[in-house]
């Protein structure tokens, strides 16, 4: 016992003493134990048991039916199943609408009686009482923070007659925090529906004996019961020739109407077939089915209880999966200390200290970094999660009632911590411990023979893995993919066991380079476990940066088959939507609303065009090949008749000079001549690469001349809205100046837009993203190595530097090793690296091939991005070996002196 207290009270006064490198070690273990608690507590807070979802979904009641667009026919016939059924039971109907009531913010109004006892579990009031008078409110209290309201306080709410409403009350949920409700007298309902129409769903909560048997009972009935209730001028049920439509699309079509889905269905598949349903505009007309379902309390039960999926375990093994990596590069650190500690340790043996006594001393001080590290983690996300608790509630799922931070939450990250920080100093405190006390008392570490049998088993495990690879290609189910994915990874454990036989192997023509890197690989080759450590990190770690630039081309690709995306923000303006009748016209006073409420960004008003047009990739397919169209064929804006303002917004001179010349262009993906079909005749065009809206904007632009042969079919007056933004302000997808737009209304009426509000991100800014991110990961690494190095080789370099060479050799030497091993480790993970993804992408992604205006995308191909490779091998070993070189230190121009 006293022997170990010893050697920890050594431990702590090492940690003490040498206190960057502690600093940096705990700080380095800390940062995953905080990520990891602060994400074990989020989820925590997130987790709803069975009993509180069955709580917040039918409150007091067990019984939940839901009415939608009942006709007084089919409300009699509810009314009376439900007498039948179960005539004793406790009743509770309310009808919800969600709407806007904040520039950001929607919320479900609703006119729920909170005196009902159902209506526990659902909402309760906390203060003020509930609304009588129709100009009344009652608010949540989310709702309250948003808006800054307090009881007494006047609101406002367009949708509704009366738009200033008194706030009277306040509710809560019992479960959850950020509830948006309104609550309103149904006085305030019944005139909105006279208003806007009653296309809500009303919700019905009962009480009954047997809710199972009730839900089933009343389900059966309706099923028997709900074709009378439908449009009498069908055919009920519908006819097989129609049963590949939805019911209440069946219900609402022209016979025209379903003969052309029919047909477009058996042609050119489901995807083509559902986007020919969108553009039909039925939604209003589907208001109009009765529906009603029922569901019961006994059987909504469901809930994961398994321990793995809860948040402390989620948090460990978050915490465990960084720390792996952060235990490599801890162990590298570690192999310093112990390398600059030699004398010291050899003045401990001399003293009569053992083997065991050296081994625990060191593994004590990474015990004491690891727990500093956890602990050091944990505080951090103490003082965050207490400090930052509002931020959290909004974060978390629960309504935060107690202390947020539960002991759970921290036990697993620093157990994880404190196992992974002994583990990495394990290795060096055993190399450290089998040093010869003379030996160690020179301050050299004996260079060892590489271990034999490192090779044959790199050698046996990368075979094995490759067999496996071929058995797994010889499949063709999901079992084979995943033998052949087991196999890749092996061939990378192998490929890493084999890294210091490989540099060993590049040390051999040390003779061909220049003196600096001639002692580079030499030292490489002598050194080669040290450099086999930071070769498989490097491997390890550029394996993340390789799929990711795979799966950015995989994107890009599926994306250009429907044009390129625009440089800047988009939004495509197309009508106004009053809820009533529909999308009406773009007139100028909307045009003009627009441009007040946006006045910094572009606009152009144009024509465009539901000319029926076919694009080339359509017009190369073979119609029995399983393709699905993409939505924008059958998009009504297919034609854009180009305005002055259109084209000088689009700002393109190619496109300008294409309809000078023939009238017509298309704007596509490359500069190139095009064949499409417009209005059944095929002709060849100018194709001219534009980013704009992929989705939704028209693609065949024509001159007002060439227009009019095209006048018999109809024309919608359309807006293009463009905003100039810098790459950093489209990561929020409605960030301002876009977002106005979303809550501009004319009259109360909203705009009808089409497409995003962001522009697609670069390939060239994603690359660069991914190489920085690399890049710093990399250099921990490579410092951490290279610290290593220096300890080890210094005394080299100075005497090289005593006998003539210049003392920036020591800059140079650190530099090119750094830049050697972060090279190796890029040429060596990359091939693997594609072969993995190769492996996934032909078998998880076989079958998915879609067919776009420009071409055909096959997800089992993988597109191997090569720009972004080549920036990552060639140049992150660059400038890997540029900043090491440039932050190390010269050697001084004569060698230190050794004390003696």
């Amino acid at each position: 016992m006293t022997g170990r207290r010893t050697a920890f009270g050594l431990a702590y006064k090492n940690a003490r003493r040498n206190k960057k490198r502690t600093f940096y070690l705990v700080l380095m273990i800390a940062v995953p134990v905080l990520v990891a608690v602060v994400t074990s507590t989020i989820l925590r807070l997130s987790e709803v048991t069975p009993e509180e979802q069955a709580l917040v979904d039918f409150g007091g009641a067990n019984v939940e039916v839901g009415l939608r667009n009942l006709t007084p026919e089919s409300e009699l016939w509810v009314e009376s199943k439900i007498d039948e059924l179960a005539p004793d039971a406790s009743r509770l109907e309310y009808r919800a609408r969600w709407q806007r009531f904040a520039p950001r913010e929607a919320g479900q109004f609703v006119d729920l009686d909170l005196a009902n006892p159902l209506t526990e579990g659902l909402l309760g009031l906390t203060r003020g009482r509930a609304p009588v008078a129709a100009n009344e409110v009652a608010v949540s209290e989310h709702v309250a923070s948003l808006l800054g309201l307090a009881i007494g306080d006047v609101a406002l709410f367009d949708s509704f007659s009366a738009t200033e409403f008194e706030v009277v009350g306040l509710v809560s949920h019992p479960v959850f925090w950020n509830v948006n409700t309104v609550v309103v007298t149904p006085a305030a309902m019944d005139d909105y529906d006279s208003r806007l129409g009653s296309d809500q769903v009303s919700r019905l909560f009962l009480l009954v004996d047997d809710d199972a048997a009730f839900s089933y009972s009343f389900a059966t009935a309706w099923d028997s019961a709900r074709y009378s209730f439908y449009p009498q001028d069908r055919e009920w049920p519908a006819p097989e020739e129609y049963q590949a439509v939805p019911e209440e699309y069946y219900a609402v079509m022209t016979i025209e109407q379903l003969d052309e889905f029919t047909s477009t269905l058996e042609s050119q598949g489901f995807e083509a077939a559902w986007g020919y349903l969108d553009t039909l505009g039925l939604d209003l007309l589907l208001g109009q089915i009765p529906f009603t379902y029922a569901n019961a309390r006994s059987e909504s039960f469901w809930h994961d209880d398994s321990v793995l999926n809860s948040g402390p375990a989620i948090g460990t093994a978050v915490a465990a999966g960084i720390l792996v990596e952060v235990a490599f590069i801890a162990a590298a650190a570690f192999a310093t200390g112990t390398r600059r500690r030699l004398r010291e340790i050899g003045l401990m043996g001399a003293n009569g200290a053992s083997a065991a006594h050296i081994r625990t001393t060191l593994i004590s001080e990474g015990v004491l970094i690891g727990l500093g590290g956890g602990l050091a983690g944990s505080l951090v996300a103490f003082v965050l999660v207490v400090a930052g608790r509002p931020l959290l509630q909004e974060l978390a799922t629960r309504r935060i009632n107690e202390f947020p931070f539960s002991p759970l939450d921290v036990l697993g990250p620093i157990v994880v911590a404190v196992v992974a920080s002994s583990v990495a100093a394990f290795l060096p405190a055993r190399t450290a411990s089998t040093v010869p006390t003379l030996t160690a008392l020179q301050g050299r570490m004996p260079v060892k023979a590489p271990k034999t049998w490192v090779t044959p088993l790199g050698l046996t495990v990368a075979a094995f893995g490759t067999l496996l690879f071929a058995v797994g290609l010889a499949g063709f189910d999901f079992r084979a993919t995943a033998v052949s994915v087991i196999g890749v990874v092996a061939m990378l454990g192998g490929v890493a066991m084999l890294a210091g036989p490989i540099v060993a192997r590049v040390s051999r023509r040390a003779e061909r380079f220049p003196v600096t890197s001639r002692i580079v690989l030499r030292d490489s080759g002598r050194q080669r476990t040290r450099a086999a450590a930071a070769v498989a990190a490097t491997m390890v770690i550029v394996v993340a940066p390789i799929v990711a630039l795979a799966a950015l081309k995989q994107t890009e690709a599926s994306e250009q088959i429907f044009g390129l995306g625009p440089d800047n923000l988009q939004v495509l303006v197309t009508g106004v939507y009053d809820g009533r009748e529909g999308v009406t016209e773009l007139g100028p006073e909307v045009v003009s609303a627009v441009r007040a409420t946006v006045p910094e960004a572009k606009s152009a008003v144009f024509d465009s065009l539901d000319v029926p047009i076919v694009f080339s990739a359509e017009l190369a397919a073979d119609p029995d090949d399983l393709l699905s169209t993409s939505y924008q064929n059958r998009s009504p804006f297919r034609m854009a008749v180009a305005s002055e303002e259109l084209l000088t917004l689009l700002d393109d001179d190619e496109l300008r000079a294409a309809l000078e010349r023939d009238g017509v262009a298309l704007i596509g993906v490359e500069s190139r001549m095009t064949r499409i079909e417009i209005d059944g005749t095929v002709t060849t065009v100018d194709e001219v690469p534009l980013g704009v809206q992929r989705r939704s904007f028209p693609r065949v632009v024509v001159t007002p001349e060439k227009a009019g042969d095209y006048d018999e079919f109809s024309a919608r007056t359309t807006m293009l809205v463009e905003f100039e933004q810098s790459w950093s302000d489209r990561m929020n997808l409605f960030n301002d100046p876009a977002q106005p737009l979303y809550v501009l209304t004319v009259d109360g009426n909203s705009l009808q837009m089409h497409g995003t509000a962001h522009p697609d991100i670069s390939s060239a800014a994603l690359i660069t993203l991914v190489f920085l991110a690399t890049l710093v990961v990399v250099l921990i690494v490579v410092a951490t190595v290279t610290s290593l190095s220096a300890a080890e080789s210094d005394s080299d370099l100075l005497t090289v530097v005593a006998v003539g060479a210049t003392n920036s050799v020591r800059r140079r030497y650190l530099g090119l090793q750094s830049g050697l091993h972060t090279l190796i480790g890029c040429v060596l993970a990359a091939p693997l690296t594609l072969l993995l993804l190769h492996t996934f992408y032909n078998s998880a992604q076989s079958g998915d091939r879609r067919l776009g205006n420009f071409g055909v995308y096959d997800a089992s191909q993988l597109i191997v991005p090569w720009e972004g490779l080549a920036a990552l091998v060639i140049g992150l070993p660059l400038v890997v070996g540029v900043v090491t070189a440039a932050v190390v230190r010269s050697a001084p121009l004569s060698p230190l002196r050794r004390p003696t």
